[in-house]
């Protein structure tokens, strides 16, 4: 016995809730860091 195989409609599910959370943490966490913070990054050069 190998173990339960799941159905392979679930792995564009992972994709794009990877995509939401590289998202969020590159878009959201910057902007709510800067607003609690008063840190600016208008001079930021990546």
């Amino acid at each position: 016995m190998t173990g339960a195989r799941r159905p392979r409609g679930g792995d564009g599910l992972i994709i794009l809730l990877l995509m939401f959370a590289t998202l969020l943490t590159l878009g959201v966490v910057p902007i709510l860091y800067s607003l609690f913070f008063r840190v600016s990054f208008k001079g930021f050069v990546y």
